[in-house]
């Protein structure tokens, strides 16, 4: 089974590679419209140099887009092997503990047919993205011949001059931004969105069917599906029940809904379809306890909308961020963009402090896939937390008036995760640094950094203050500048190269807990 959650971000990585892409892209673009000569004496000679402009772009756009299908393919790979293998490992754990109440027989091997499930699931959704990359190429093209096209008439009809007719065109390109149309709607779609889908789906299709495989194989006869707030009014209905899964030509054996009628199971609008979140498992009624229950109705429709309105306020940061970028890379003036992203941002931080209990900030958009030692914890952290039971302490010698700061995030570590807390006096010995907290018996240290760049020094410092006793970081981020997913990776790249013993790095910004990741002493 894979949970709503790891659903909701196996694609931020790769998102934020083809976000990249729809930027570079643009912005040379833009570049090259800048440097053009519009003044031609005839349009056979303009025609002549467009086409040589055209085909120089479109050599840079196949290039930048093989780059990006390489680092797609491999970021495919690996999502989809980890999460069948994920989503299949967590159902045998059910199906030994069946086994060993004597529920069923034995536990079949089905690693072989795993594994053609994974390897069919990565040919499938590369492919996939591979067709679309040669729709990107032509739709990418066609937008700069069409902007330069713009830029030519407009110059020679005497409305513009040069300047004019190229700042005119990268707004337009900046406005539009890189679209295709792929699905029969013909709904046009940034990239990012176009690839979240289909590998969203292409992951979670091949689970489902490693896991369909396995289930019966098994001689399995009960599911539970995955629930939770948020989902689309047509699945909220059938989600966090449990059903009978009936093969094709057999009877039903229980009163149990039946899992293909009642989820629409193997359709684009059912469980495991276009963009789906939900997953099941296997359920033995002697055995199994329900670990979801159906939800309430007004709450599940109010975290929709909430999320909604958070998509929403993203995709307003995005495409002015978009924008910004676009006009920056042409020496136009972007302070306009520039504000807007801070407004939107300011908006969604606005939400977000609203409603704590149902979002978090979505950065990159908002997670980042950690290799081999850091694991994202949010969600278990959220819940073994005990709000405001516990104390702070302070020693006799604390200076509160320099230590407004760590006296701050004290009240809020309290507020929102409980414990007891004591703050820690300075050192007297000179050289020596001590952590900032001892938090129920292991020493936390605060650091707040402005720039991506400050994390490395920040967190190699916050160690050493630690090492003796080693319970965490906490990043307090100080600036709307930063960017997650880089900052979590530099954040991961120290810890390996120099944390001693098991820790959690927190990353905040204001009041929000934007993110909590665990590294393991190996």
């Amino acid at each position: 089974m894979l949970s709503p959650q790891e659903l909701g971000h196996l694609t931020d990585d790769i998102e934020k590679i083809w976000q990249e892409l729809e930027d570079e892209l643009l912005a040379d673009m833009a570049q090259r419209i800048v440097k053009n000569d519009y003044a031609f004496p005839s349009t056979a000679a303009w025609n002549k140099q467009k086409l040589e402009g055209i085909g120089v772009e479109y050599d840079y756009i196949v290039r930048q887009l093989s780059r990006t299908l390489k680092l797609s393919e491999k970021q495919v790979k690996r999502i989809i092997g980890e999460s069948v293998q994920a989503a299949v490992d967590t159902d045998n754990l059910i199906f030994k503990a069946a086994a060993e109440a004597g529920l069923l027989g034995s536990v079949t091997d089905t690693s072989e047919l795993i594994s053609k499930f994974i390897a069919d699931g990565v040919k499938s959704t590369n492919g996939e993205l591979r067709n679309f990359a040669r729709t990107y190429a032509a739709d990418a093209s066609k937008l700069y011949e069409h902007a330069v096209d713009q830029a030519y008439l407009q110059v020679t009809n005497g409305f513009y001059t040069a300047q004019q007719a190229s700042q005119t065109a990268i707004e337009q390109l900046a406005r539009q931004g890189i679209t295709s149309a792929i699905t029969p709607s013909g709904r046009r779609e940034h990239a990012d969105v176009i690839v979240r889908r289909a590998v969203r789906t292409g992951t979670n299709q091949a689970a489902l069917k490693a896991q369909e495989a396995n289930f019966f194989a098994m001689g399995a006869q009960l599911v539970e599906v995955t629930a939770h707030y948020g989902a689309r009014p047509s699945h909220a209905e059938w989600q966090g029940k449990v059903y009978e899964w009936v093969k094709p030509g057999q009877q039903k054996k229980t009163s149990y809904p039946d899992f293909i009628s009642s989820t629409g199971y193997g359709t684009g609008a059912g469980l495991g379809g276009w963009n789906c979140r939900h997953s099941f498992y296997p359920f033995f009624e002697e055995l199994s306890e329900r670990a979801y229950e159906p939800l309430n109705t007004q709450e599940t429709d109010r975290v929709y909308e909430l999320e909604q309105e958070q998509r929403y306020n993203e995709r307003m940061i995005r495409e002015w961020t978009r924008r910004q970028k676009t006009l920056e890379a042409g020496c136009y003036d972007a302070n306009k963009e520039r504000e807007k992203v801070k407004e939107w941002k300011k908006r969604n931080d606005s939400l977000i402090k609203a409603n704590p209990d149902v979002l978090k900030k979505n950065y990159a958009n908002s997670k980042v896939a950690f290799a081999k030692r850091g694991k994202t914890v949010l969600e278990e952290f959220l819940e073994a937390a005990t709000p405001k039971k516990g104390n702070i302490f302070f020693p006799d010698d604390y200076n509160r008036s320099i230590h407004k700061s760590e006296i701050k995030v004290a009240e809020w570590l309290l507020e929102n995760f409980g414990g007891d807390i004591r703050l820690l006096s300075e050192s007297k010995k000179q050289g020596v640094k001590t952590p900032d907290y001892d938090w129920d018996g292991k020493f936390w240290d605060l650091k707040e950094i402005s720039t991506n760049a400050a994390a490395d020094s920040a967190i190699r410092k916050g160690l050493k203050q630690i090492s003796s006793n080693p319970g965490g970081i906490i990043l307090d981020l100080k600036s709307e500048d930063i960017e997650l997913p880089d900052l979590l990776h530099r954040v991961n790249d120290r810890i390996k190269r120099s944390a001693k013993g098991t820790l959690h790095v927190l990353v905040k910004k204001d009041d929000v807990l934007l993110e909590v990741i665990q590294y393991i002493k190996k």
